[in-house]
């Protein structure tokens, strides 16, 4: 029974945070769109940023990372060559 309670809490806490997020950000289509239209706006810039972006995303998914306080790995999201071009 207090499993039900945690879980249902836990259930309660990222919907909220899930809404929270939604209120901030655009529609993940209008940020698809700002993202095509500040590429083909800058094409020289980003060109030149794009390689450190694609590295950033390496490190930030396709390495295992400690969770919080706890001294235990998170396993990678990704394989580093599904990055590869």
């Amino acid at each position: 029974m207090a499993m039900n309670k945690v879980k249902e809490e836990c259930e309660g806490a990222t919907r909220k945070l899930i809404s929270k997020l939604e209120m901030r950000f655009p529609k993940q289509e209008i940020m698809i769109a700002l993202g095509v239209v500040y590429w083909v706006a800058n094409p020289i810039t980003t060109k030149k940023i794009f390689f450190s972006h694609l590295n950033m995303l390496k490190v930030a998914f396709c390495n295992p990372h400690k969770i919080g306080g706890l001294d235990q790995d998170v396993f990678p999201l990704f394989l580093v060559h599904m990055f590869d071009l």
